[in-house]
């Protein structure tokens, strides 16, 4: 690619589908499934700050159940596109209980 990303894996119609990876010049890593040139299905995002996510994308975003972990989280949970906007994660916290209810 002219910007310096290396992709392999496979193509459809002249773009990126099925299988692949992709090294992105500022280090970023993408592993898993593409349709149209963009994330889509399950894969796995490694950031070069360290942050990974691993789950299911739908267009490049993430969409569905996956797995974000930071330098001092983690969190499961079935996120929305929505839940990402410039960058910034949005996430409900719940309180969790130990009672039994009977």
């Amino acid at each position: 690619w002219v910007d310096g990303r290396v992709y392999s894996g496979q193509y459809k119609g002249g773009k990126r589908k099925g299988m692949g990876h992709c090294y992105f010049p500022n280090q970023d890593v993408y592993i898993g499934q593409w349709k149209n040139d963009l994330f889509h299905g399950r894969g796995k995002l490694i950031k070069h700050n360290g942050v990974t996510y691993e789950g299911n994308f739908v267009d490049g975003l993430f969409d569905g159940s996956g797995t974000l972990t930071t330098q001092s989280e983690t969190i499961s949970k079935t996120f929305k596109p929505s839940d990402i906007s410039a960058g910034q994660l949005t996430v409900e916290c719940v309180p969790r209980t130990t009672e039994m209810l009977r």
